[in-house]
């Protein structure tokens, strides 16, 4: 379906994932959540978890990817408390190798999402993430009778992310930290985004759609596992709940794999970037700073080196030449506000000539600050 999804976007302009804003300070940060965790169904049993995902790498080969021999599931101490599964390299690997190949039709996308006998109608006219969130709570419904049944055991039933947190945990954990008034504003959308699917679809089929799987809660519950589990394919546009990828822990180092879509192969496709060792642990390429891991995935990655914060600049509006600033800066593709990630180790050198243009008031230097 991720083929069809591309066909779909020609002509419609770039998507791009949202942006989240974030703060290097949650690199030490405190991830008390965890706690809570431990003693939830997502790391109720990780011994069986390992199982269901070694299950799933078999259940692809069944239904027609190619057989991988380069990975395995693996259970390892999670941050905080608790554990969690990855995948290792069954044996060394080079860079440039294919670890796996999802066929296109073993992935799910918004396209799957909109042609759901149950939901289908409803998430055609949501976001894709939306639309995938309401695939997952109609799927998980139907408990084994869903043929999908396989890749949702590997799915957790929630997430960490500080958008379900309450609000005085919040409170705690992340004072001083842009994420706490953007999860307070994700979690607000999401409570609107549901009340208005609940008053114009759900509240008014309730023997259709069971108030005990379709309400808020596992809606909110649902969207952070989509969250963190979905995979976006920059070669397809979309987002994708892809089999056993899911399972691959994210770095921002750039020192893991490459995940994307291949047109030619028509798989989603994980290739080495780096020689792996029997034994290692598998990671994929994720460039965001911990701030946007926190809210999408409730993890953080110690040494994280995409992690930021974000430095904001803007022209004066009472700048007499604030004109023509505004007209040189869209040129290079700039706003009159924009912001700048500043990281441990460098930044980029746009923000100085950035900041030196909303200064200088000398017409004959303006050409020169680029």
């Amino acid at each position: 379906m991720i083929g069809q999804r591309c066909l779909a976007r020609q002509g419609r302009g770039a998507h791009q994932p949202r942006q989240w804003s974030t703060s290097s300070r949650l690199r030490h940060a405190p991830v008390a959540p965890l706690r809570a965790l431990a003693a939830s169904e997502q790391q109720a049993d990780q011994v069986e978890l390992v199982a269901t995902v070694a299950h799933l790498l078999k259940w692809l080969a069944g239904q027609g990817a190619p057989v991988t021999d380069k990975l395995e599931p693996k259970r390892f101490k999670a941050a905080g408390s608790g554990e969690r599964v990855g995948m290792i390299a069954a044996r060394d690997v080079q860079a440039g190798e294919v670890l796996l190949e999802v066929p296109e039709s073993l992935a799910v996308t918004g396209i799957d999402a909109e042609k759901h006998d149950l939901v289908g109608t409803i998430a055609a006219q949501c976001s894709e993430l939306v639309g995938l969130t309401l695939w997952l709570m109609a799927e998980r419904a139907r408990g084994s009778a869903s043929p999908w049944v396989t890749l949702l055991g590997t799915l957790p039933h929630s997430t960490a992310s500080p958008i379900l947190w309450g609000e005085q945990e919040r409170a705690e954990l992340l004072t001083g930290s842009p994420v706490l008034k953007e999860a307070q504003e994700r979690q607000a959308a999401l409570q609107q985004q549901w009340a208005q699917l609940a008053e114009q679809h759900f509240s008014q089929a309730p023997e259709r759609f069971s108030p005990s799987v379709f309400n808020e809660a596992a809606f909110l519950r649902s969207f952070c596992v989509v969250l963190a589990c979905a995979t976006y394919l920059p070669s397809a546009e979309c987002f994708a709940l892809v089999p056993v990828a899911g399972s691959l822990a994210r770095t921002g180092n750039d020192n893991g794999c490459t995940l994307d879509y291949d047109a030619q192969r028509q798989a989603v496709v994980v290739t080495t970037t780096r020689p792996y060792r029997e034994g290692q642990e598998v990671l994929v390429n994720d460039g965001r700073p911990n701030g946007e891991l926190l809210l999408s995935t409730g993890t953080l990655q110690d040494g994280n080196m995409s992690d930021c914060l974000y430095f904001p600049a803007c022209l004066l509006p009472a700048d007499r030449y604030y004109g023509m600033k505004q007209q040189l800066l869209e040129s290079f593709g700039f706003a009159a506000q924009e912001r700048f990630p500043v990281y441990a180790d460098r930044f980029p050198i746009q923000l100085l000539s950035y900041l030196r243009l909303s200064r200088i008031q000398d017409v004959g230097l303006f050409a020169k600050v680029w």
